[in-house]
């Protein structure tokens, strides 16, 4: 019980660990008191636990895809938020709990700079820093009721499907197709083998 199950360094030895930022402390405070009184304040609204966790998973992927993306309108967005983007792996599949230690309080010491602001400045600041629908949202993510409204009002730049080109049969296929489809066959044959 004394060994960290992550860097092997002894709990006992406690002066040697570096200790939490105060923004991601007051983000485990919080949400420690939302499970304890069954609400808590996001965005400066009361709201169900259940709510406030779903909005700061939100806010948590609106942070990771900004890491990841070099999307304009969402960085001027964070920066007239005042929350810088934390530098984390670009690993997109990895949940906040597979990060380190130290991503994880870079990510909640930022998240908890975005939960404790006003949803009337995120409006304000969102339609000011020209982000659409689409930049906010990612397709197939869930957005949190809170942001109905704001979400509202942003512009729509949704892009129709688009339309499958019609390879002649005659030609022969691109390189990449080719490619593509060779590496296909070595995996199912592989497979076979096993």
């Amino acid at each position: 019980m004394a060994v960290c199950a992550t860097c092997r360094g002894d709990l006992r030895d406690v002066g040697a660990i570096t200790p939490c930022s105060d923004d991601a402390m007051a983000f485990q405070d919080a949400g420690d008191e939302a499970i304890r009184h069954g609400s808590g304040q996001f965005m400066a609204h009361p709201t169900e636990t259940d709510a406030w966790f779903a909005g700061a998973s939100f806010l948590s992927a609106l942070l990771r895809r900004a890491n990841r993306s070099d999307a304009e309108a969402l960085h001027v967005f964070l920066e007239r938020m005042g929350v810088a983007v934390p530098e984390l792996p670009l690993n997109p599949g990895t949940g906040v709990e597979l990060l380190g230690t130290a991503e994880r309080h870079l990510l909640l010491g930022a998240l908890w700079k975005l939960m404790r602001t006003d949803l009337a400045d995120v409006s304000k600041y969102l339609q000011e820093s020209g982000i659409t629908r689409q930049g906010f949202v990612s397709k197939g993510e869930r957005m949190p009721d809170l942001f109905a409204e704001t979400f509202a009002q942003l512009p729509d730049n949704a892009r129709g499907p688009r339309k499958q080109a019609v390879r002649d049969p005659g030609q022969p296929r691109p390189r990449h197709e080719v490619m593509r489809m060779w590496r296909r066959l070595q995996r199912k044959l592989e497979m076979s083998q096993r």
